[in-house]
């Protein structure tokens, strides 16, 4: 016959609450002791002691527990605290790389086979931004490439444009 119980251990500071389960076995003609067997089962503690000095998470102000140089309560507030401070930035440069692809898309389009002329008017149509390239090449006789990556602008006479394609960035 099987008999079991349950005892819960006293709460020492620093220590976890034990959990302490008992089951015998017993013949059921004697009530003779067969068997005996315990397991301990660790628990969180109910309370936990709050640092000294009562520090605070950087990101949501709950109370800290745990090492004297903790400042935060867990990763996902460490990353939204890291996040939010790197938000500006982030958006400025998300907002440069948005513009200088699509400038890209628009002189790849207008330009499929490599080499052509088109008149200014189209590149303001498609919203082309004339402030924003990745680099600049100047040839010896003195003209100004401007490039999106590969593609590239060379500004002509009378509001137009030669449109390259940069051979050393194609694969």
């Amino acid at each position: 016959m099987w008999f079991g119980g349950a005892a819960l251990g006293e709460y020492k500071e620093g220590v976890s609450n034990e959990l302490c389960y008992w089951f015998e076995s017993r013949d059921p003609g004697t009530e003779k002791l067969q068997s005996k067997y315990i397991l301990y089962i660790v628990r969180r503690p109910t309370k936990m002691k709050v640092m000294e000095n009562e520090k605070t998470c950087k990101f949501c102000n709950k109370a800290l527990i745990g090492r004297a140089d903790k400042k935060f309560c867990d990763s996902e507030c460490r990353s939204s605290y890291y996040n939010a401070l790197n938000r500006n930035a982030n958006n400025f440069m998300r907002k440069i790389n948005r513009t200088l692809s699509k400038n890209r898309r628009i002189l790849k389009k207008l330009n499929p086979d490599g080499k052509a002329t088109i008149h200014k008017n189209q590149l303001i149509k498609l919203k082309f931004d004339f402030n924003y390239h990745t680099n600049t090449y100047q040839t010896k006789a003195g003209k100004v490439y401007y490039f999106c990556y590969d593609q590239g602008y060379l500004p002509l006479d009378n509001g137009y444009f030669a449109l390259v394609e940069r051979q050393e960035y194609v694969l």
